[in-house]
């Protein structure tokens, strides 16, 4: 049984989270119904059952977000993040790589409605020119105020999962003494921070799988590995129970 933890990020002296999540994949007519997340999610099961596949529809989000529609994507999501005190839900249907529709909502008030079969969309209550359907609102308008929190976030989280997740932060097998920083303090996602206790505090980290477990008694044993995802370069880590 593999367990996969989601919860919030910090981007410099932005916090950022996903509230809820809804995804579909119409080729492989694989779905995600409307999900709620906390602050902390534990995404717990055996092998096979879908839980990598979220963790992928989240990326292929972000990374339409910020770059450019996938080639042949079949498929609508609809994805609500608190940013920086603020509140964004996108809503996009893609055809074959084609925005058919896309809306933004800021705080519960549309700013973005788009839709392919117009030659014009509703910009923050403006009537603005069709622009290419291969790109969304949030990479053409990036620097509107509003939009700007949003594709900054985004741009930070994609450019990280493509990368070696220590890449960042220096060697990840070198030598560290615990008594030189506090780990949990570092600007880390929570398995990078766990990894980095695992590796050089045997003690502490002993302490933290007994409370774990403690809580989920089916759980039998608790480590941090590194993993390797098809088609994306470097390893992950993630928690193996």
């Amino acid at each position: 049984m593999v367990g996969i933890w989601v919860g919030n990020w910090q981007i410099g002296e932005t916090s950022m989270a996903i509230v809820s999540f809804r995804f579909a994949d119409k080729k492989s007519k694989w779905s995600l119904r409307d999900t709620r997340f906390g602050a902390f999610n534990l995404l717990v099961g055996h092998s096979g059952v879908g839980k990598t596949r979220i963790l992928h529809a989240i990326q292929r989000v972000f990374r339409s977000g910020v770059l450019r529609m996938e080639r042949g994507f079949c498929g609508a999501w609809s994805i609500e993040m608190e940013i920086a005190a603020r509140r964004y839900q996108w809503n996009a249907d893609i055809q074959e790589g084609a925005i058919l529709s896309e809306s933004i909502r800021v705080d519960g008030k549309l700013l973005v409605d788009r839709d392919s079969s117009c030659d014009a969309f509703v910009f923050n209550d403006q009537s603005l020119p069709r622009i290419k359907n291969t790109s969304s609102v949030i990479t053409v308008y990036d620097t509107h105020p509003l939009i700007a929190p949003l594709n900054a976030a985004m741009v930070k989280l994609v450019p990280y999962d493509l990368e070696d997740d220590f890449g960042a932060f220096g060697d990840s097998h070198a030598e560290i003494d615990p008594q030189d920083f506090e780990v949990m303090d570092l600007p880390l996602p929570a398995t990078k921070r766990l990894w980095r206790i695992q590796e050089n505090d045997k003690v502490r980290f002993q302490d933290i799988k007994e409370r774990f477990i403690e809580i989920f008694p089916t759980v039998e044993d608790l480590q941090v590995r590194e993993f390797a995802i098809d088609g994306h370069n470097g390893n992950h880590t993630g928690l193996s129970l």
